[in-house]
């Protein structure tokens, strides 16, 4: 076992690993189009390098192990013929996730952008646009391992939690699910709308002006997945006009967000740097699932989340 490595664990992890077996090279990830010797190596662990290097080259791959959730950006037709196994970390990040969640809506429920502004300023102020958790309504696109915990805790709060998924299959901690086509249903009664949906070519610019306009008055819109997801310019829209109460994005269109865009501007969007996947125990969790299926691999076992070339996911 050959192993390419651009995510650095620590000196403790990384040891942990070598005591397996084999070579580890560690390289970072812009660095990776550098290696020469491609033909050696039989396992990558990274991020996103993709752009950096031809996986084609890489002749006797035989796995790729992903440190984050999404697989996006990941040539799949390059794999779809091979045998190449895909497999992420799903499940690493859905806690930290779905506590950033519940912040930003409670932040938009509660006006905090106006109470920091008037804190700044120290004005006492009594701003009264503040709203209950309790007895609304809340859609989540995606109902896997994100959208699990976030449903988890707006039930703690008294929402109640619908789920939109491929086939509207129940799953629990969710009232009740429901297929893509019933969204416009589902979307005209949510007071919050939650999307964890992966980028896929069917996701893709799914939440549009169509979608917004869908939307109920005074509703709520949080994006954690992938920022090609949401048309910015629809959503600008609809914030301006007053028809959503507000937004908040940890994703983005184009990352790092310009300084010219207009949605940097808006009083009623909170913004996040693509972090809400971090926390003082991610790491822990990421190398848990690498770990895992480095043993699995050295002792010839099935290794957990695969990922599906032709569905990205």
């Amino acid at each position: 076992m050959k192993v390419l490595c651009t995510f650095d664990f620590g000196k403790e992890k990384m040891d942990r690993i070598k005591k397996l077996g084999g070579e580890i090279v560690l390289i970072k990830e812009k660095d990776i189009c550098q290696v020469d010797n491609c033909n050696d190596f039989d396992v990558i662990i990274c991020n996103n390098s993709f752009r950096h290097f031809d996986i084609s080259k890489f002749v006797n791959l035989k796995w790729i192990q992903l440190v984050s959730s999404g697989a996006d950006a990941v040539p799949m037709q390059a794999l779809k013929h091979s045998d190449v196994i895909l497999t992420n970390c799903r499940g690493a990040y859905s806690i930290p996730i779905a506590e950033w969640v519940i912040a930003k809506v409670l932040e938009i429920y509660k006006s905090s952008k106006k109470f920091y502004d008037l804190q700044n300023n120290k004005k006492w102020e009594k701003y009264k646009c503040i709203y209950e958790l309790n007895n609304k309504k809340a859609c989540i696109l995606g109902t896997g391992s994100i959208g699990v915990e976030i449903a988890r805790r707006l039930k703690a709060f008294g929402v109640e939690v619908m789920g939109i998924n491929s086939t509207g299959m129940e799953i629990q901690s969710f009232s009740k699910c429901f297929t893509m086509e019933d969204k416009d249903d589902i979307l005209s009664i949510s007071n919050i709308v939650i999307n964890t949906l992966p980028l896929t070519a069917k996701t893709m610019n799914l939440i549009n002006d169509n979608f917004l306009a869908q939307m109920k008055a005074k509703s709520v819109l949080v994006n954690v997945s992938r920022g090609k997801i949401l048309d910015e310019k629809a959503l600008i829209k609809y914030l301006k006009s007053g028809h959503l109460l507000g937004a908040a994005l940890d994703v983005f269109e184009s990352e790092p967000l310009p300084s010219t865009s207009p949605l940097w501007l808006l009083d009623n969007l909170i913004i996040t740097p693509h972090i809400s996947y971090r926390s003082d125990v991610g790491n822990q969790r990421v190398f848990k699932i690498v770990f895992e299926n480095l043993i699995r691999y050295k002792n010839h076992k099935k290794l957990i989340n695969i990922v599906d070339h032709n569905k990205g996911y």
